[in-house]
C-alpha cells in the first residue's frame, strides 16, 4: 500500500475488528478467525460465485498456466492425483475442478462451511473447515495442484502462511496464489483511481471502500499489505521450496460495467461478460459492507453516500479491479529443479485482452512501478467513532 498511512496508530476500529464483529454481524464472521472482515452469509457466497465466473473468463478457464496444470494432473497409473483449494469460499471452483478432472480427488478448505448442496457435490470432492493461521501440517506434501485464492484478509502472517501453502504440494506440483488488489484503476491501460475523500470529491468510491476494508483488516491483525508486496514481486525469491525457473507472476484486469471496447469482437464480448459480472459483484459488495461501516463509526449519511457512489460508478464509470497472481512448481528436493513434465496440448481459445504474464522478476518490477504511480498520497481520515 503506497498511501501515506504511517502516522496512523495500529489500534482496533469498533465494528470491524472487535471480538467477532467482523464486517457485518457476529453470526456472519468466519468461524474461529477474528481477522477476516467480510461476512459469510448466503449473499456473500452468491457474490463469490459471481466473482468466480468473471475470473474464469479472464483465465480462459478455471486456472492460469493451463499447460502446466493439465500436465501435472494427467492420469498416471497407480497414482491418485489431488487438488487443494485453500480459501474455497462458496466451493464452486472445487466442484468445477472435480468435474473437469474426475480422476482427481479435490479438497476445499475454508474458515466456514460451504453452501454446496449434496445433490451438486461430485463424488470426488469434499470440504473441511480449517484456519491456515494454525498451520496445515496434515496436508503437507499431498497435492499436485494447490490454489490459495483471496485468503490474505484472514491471514496474520502471509509470508509464513505461504510456506505452509507451498508445503502442501508434492514435488513437481504447482502452487497458485491469487489475491485482489485493494486499489481500483480506471480505463485501459489502467491507471490508479485515487479514493474519494472530502479533499478529493472527484475520487473513486470503489477505491475508498476497498481502502477501508483493507485498513480494517490490517488493524485486526491481517498481513494483507505484506501480501501485496510479495505477490507483486512474484514467488521467485519468497518461496525456497519452489523452482524459480518455473515461477511466473500475472495480472488480470476486470472492468466493472460495459464501458470497455478493446480488442476484436470476440474479446469485446469477453470484456462485456466480465463487466456485467463484475458490476453485479460490486453492486452486491456495496450493500453487504454497510453494516460494518456503521459499526466502525461512520455516519449513515457517509455510508449511504459511499454505497450510492459505488453503484453510480458501476453504471457510469470506467473503473476496474486488478487480480494479482503468482505460481510456481515445487522442487524435486532441496536445491533441485522441479521434475520434468510431459507436454499436454492446450486448446487455442480467444485470449482475454487484459491478462498479462511476467516471466521474470524484472518484468514484474516494471509493471509494479508503472501501476503504483499516483498512489503516494495522504491516507484518508478514520471514522469519528473509531479509537484512532
Amino acid at each position: 500500500m503506497q498511501h501515506n498511512d504511517s502516522n496512523q496508530k495500529a489500534t482496533k476500529t469498533p465494528g470491524f475488528n472487535e471480538g467477532k464483529a467482523g464486517l457485518g454481524h457476529d453470526d456472519t464472521q468466519k468461524e474461529g478467525n477474528e481477522i477476516y472482515v467480510l461476512p459469510n452469509d448466503e449473499q456473500e457466497q452468491d457474490r463469490l460465485s459471481t466473482q468466480h465466473k468473471a475470473f474464469s473468463i479472464g483465465f480462459g478457464g478455471l486456472y492460469p498456466a493451463p499447460e502446466i496444470v493439465r500436465a501435472v494432473l494427467a492420469p498416471q497409473e497407480g497414482v491418485t492425483k489431488r487438488i487443494l483449494d485453500l480459501g474455497c469460499g462458496s466451493g464452486i471452483w472445487c466442484t468445477e475442478m472435480a468435474r473437469e478432472f474426475p480422476h482427481c480427488d479435490v479438497l476445499g478448505v475454508d474458515l466456514a462451511p460451504v453452501s454446496v448442496l449434496p445433490e451438486h457435490m461430485p463424488a470426488n470432492c469434499k470440504f473441511e473447515i480449517n484456519d491456515i493461521n494454525g498451520g496445515l501440517q496434515h496436508l503437507q506434501g499431498m497435492y499436485d495442484v494447490v490454489q490459495a485464492r483471496c485468503i490474505s484478509l484472514g491471514v496474520n502472517n502471509f509470508r509464513e502462511s505461504l510456506q505452509w501453502v507451498v508445503g502442501c504440494a508434492k514435488p513437481g506440483g504447482i502452487v497458485i496464489s491469487m489475491e485482489g488488489d485493494f486499489d481500483f484503476y480506471s480505463g485501459w491501460p489502467m491507471t490508479y483511481a485515487p479514493f474519494w475523500s472530502n479533499s478529493n470529491p472527484q475520487g473513486s468510491y470503489h477505491s475508498r471502500v476497498l481502502y477501508e476494508i483493507r485498513r480494517s483488516a490490517v488493524l485486526a491483525g491481517s498481513s494483507v499489505m505484506s501480501m501485496e508486496k510479495l505477490l507483486d514481486e512474484g514467488l521467485w525469491n519468497s518461496a525456497p521450496a519452489l523452482d524459480p525457473d518455473t515461477c511466473k507472476a500475472a495480472d488480470v484486469y476486470l472492468p466493472v460495467g460495459t464501458w470497455c471496447k478493446q480488442g476484436d469482437p470476440a474479446q469485446q464480448e469477453q470484456l462485456r461478460s466480465v463487466g456485467m459480472l463484475m458490476r453485479e459483484n460490486m453492486m452486491e459488495l456495496s450493500r453487504i459492507v454497510q453494516p460494518g461501516f456503521l459499526q466502525a463509526g461512520w455516519s449513515k449519511e457517509i455510508v449511504d453516500q459511499w454505497a450510492t457512489g459505488m453503484q453510480d460508478e458501476c453504471q457510469n464509470g470506467t473503473i476496474g479491479l486488478r487480480m494479482r497472481l503468482a505460481w510456481g512448481r515445487r522442487r524435486a528436493g532441496p536445491n533441485l529443479p522441479a521434475p520434468d513434465l510431459h507436454e499436454v496440448a492446450v486448446d487455442n481459445k480467444v485470449k482475454y485482452p487484459f491478462y498479462e504474464v511476467y516471466n521474470t522478476p524484472g518484468e514484474a518490477a516494471v509493471a509494479t512501478e508503472t501501476r503504483n504511480r499516483g498512489k503516494d498520497i495522504p491516507a484518508p481520515p478514520y471514522a469519528q467513532g473509531s479509537t484512532q
